[in-house]
């Protein structure tokens, strides 16, 4: 009896690995073609960001950056995004995911204080970044967008 058990055993083990194939081709059978198409696209198109590259913010919502206000950004391979805010200059784990986004953690910044529009912009250009919007390079540019605003970065120096 312990030799049928045994071989029974092993029989269900060799089996496993064709069971669970077969049932990962049950689930991706019962998505939409336009789910398939949709990670088909993903897969496609994700692109791997230019880390240790310094950005220069040119525009916010297709506005140029007023001239009295220097924006930089840099994300190097350690997860760590750093740069100038406009005021105060900042630094934030922050790490590229799939799908083109970014995910940022807490901001430590310095505490200069400008004039009022300044930090307005400051304001909106780190909430931009820290909400976890989507980046692109379609040209030289660096594109980072969320539901209100967007950026357009070239690279620097």
């Amino acid at each position: 009896m312990k030799l049928f058990a045994r071989l029974t055993l092993i029989s269900l083990l060799a089996a496993l690995p064709a069971t669970m194939a077969l049932a990962q081709a049950r689930r991706e059978k019962q998505k939409t073609p336009e789910e398939l198409a949709q990670e088909q696209k993903f897969r496609q198109t994700d692109k791997q960001f230019p880390f240790g590259a310094v950005w220069v913010l040119r525009e916010m919502n297709g506005k140029p950056v007023p001239s009295d206000i220097d924006v930089t950004f840099i994300l190097d391979k350690q997860g760590r995004g750093s740069g100038s805010a406009g005021c105060n200059t900042w630094s934030s784990p922050m790490v590229s995911v799939p799908g083109q986004k970014f995910a940022m953690g807490a901001i430590a910044m310095t505490k200069k204080a400008c004039p009022a529009p300044i930090m307005a912009f400051e304001r909106t250009y780190l909430q931009t970044l820290h909400s976890g919007p989507t980046w692109d390079i379609p040209t030289s540019d660096l594109i980072v967008k969320n539901a209100q605003t967007t950026l357009r970065f070239s690279r620097g120096l």
